[in-house]
């Protein structure tokens, strides 16, 4: 079950006891597993040394950004209320403490690409805009969606999972979704060359992608193996005895920007076809992280209605150890049915675990999505 902070926080009051709470109702409904989002887009709701910490947004905030209107009139008090309730304590020591005492495993999920929402901005990454993403012009940064060809993105990825795994948490994952997913603009391939890119590619092919054409599938290979870079460090930092948790999607790679990184998010659920690039890709090489030990597990992204088939298929029959998960999003009363026959289906024994987001949708009585697992 994920649980995201930031959409979890109740309006009216926030203790340690509706956290201790929430850990019961997962145990209860035979939940094995917390996936702790902990933070909010680029702002940690927990008591963190190392990610920005939420905090009251001034009268004015968003209007001075060009903000305007009734919605996001509403978040102002909307983002400040959850700030004032969510760090009144440590609800990630709470969770970690409460979880361990029902035997439940807990892992900290982190936003790899979601790093910038107005009201939530990550302020490391801002005092830092070399290590955003970078057009092929030089002259744009893509804000919210970080380089992790950059040694400054590495370190700082590093140093969060050091400080949830010191905190306690039993492993590691994170996430693909991206609030800054819809920009980027409509050309493909027109980001991702920031200097150590730029330099990398022109060592192993002879060829300045800044000025000459270039091959996009090598591109994204070396955009796929920086990435595994990154999470070649993270199992450093989590060390043997902790899990590590990638999420992938089943046509082995990840992109965003444009009409081709909107067309991957949507499939998530509803599927159809990817027909156009994005504006940057890189290759997800899932079967290297399992096999060098850098990864334990796979959490996957598949689209309905047949996505226990396609990670069978396409993950899990190529694998020779760790287990297979499919993620899914049940907020959507429309697919009742398609959920309830991937339940049933991984139930039997199909894929190894039904990664749930998110747990505010189960916690009304009369959820619909509640009856799933009741």
């Amino acid at each position: 079950m994920l649980i995201w902070i930031g959409h979890s926080v109740p309006r009216d009051a926030f203790t340690p006891e509706t956290v201790r709470g929430w850990i019961k109702f997962c145990a209860d409904l035979g939940i094995s597993t917390i996936f702790w989002r902990g933070t909010y887009v680029g702002k940690a709701l927990y008591h963190s040394k190392v990610v920005p910490v939420m905090r009251q947004l001034p009268t004015g905030y968003f209007a001075k950004q060009g903000k305007t209107g009734e919605a996001w009139e509403k978040t102002l008090p909307s983002f400040n209320r959850t700030a004032e309730l969510a760090l009144a304590f440590d609800s990630l020591d709470v969770a970690i403490e409460e979880a361990h005492k029902r035997g439940l495993r807990i892992y900290g999920d982190l936003p790899l690409f979601d790093m910038f929402f107005p009201g939530l901005e990550n302020d490391y990454f801002d005092a830092r805009p070399g290590l955003w993403l970078k057009s092929r012009d030089q002259q744009t940064h893509w804000r919210g969606l970080p380089c992790y060809a950059e040694p400054g993105a590495i370190d700082y990825r590093v140093a969060e999972v050091k400080e949830l795994v010191d905190r306690g948490v039993d492993g590691i994952s994170y996430y693909l979704e991206s609030h800054a997913a819809g920009g980027g603009g409509p050309e493909p391939d027109s980001f991702a060359f920031n200097p150590p890119i730029v330099a990398a590619y022109e060592k192993e092919h002879g060829v300045n992608i800044l000025e000459e054409d270039f091959d996009p599938a090598r591109l994204h290979a070396l955009n796929g193996r920086f990435f595994t870079n990154l999470l070649r460090r993270m199992r450093e930092a989590i060390g043997p005895n902790k899990r590590l948790v990638p999420e992938i999607t089943t046509h082995d790679y990840m992109g965003y920007g444009g009409a081709g990184g909107s067309q991957i998010m949507s499939r998530f659920m509803a599927g159809g076809p990817v027909t156009q690039p994005p504006a940057y890709r890189f290759d997800l090489e899932w079967q290297k992280w399992i096999g060098q030990g850098i990864a334990d597990d796979l959490l996957v992204f598949a689209p309905l209605p047949n996505a226990v088939a396609e990670v069978q298929q396409a993950i899990r029959s190529k694998l020779k150890k760790g287990c297979v998960f499919l993620a899914r999003e049940t907020n959507q009363p429309k697919y009742l049915d398609d959920f309830k026959r991937e339940l049933d289906a991984i139930r039997a024994g199909a894929l190894d675990g039904y990664v749930i987001d998110e747990l505010k949708d189960y916690l009304n009585p009369d959820s619909p999505f509640r009856k799933l697992l009741e």
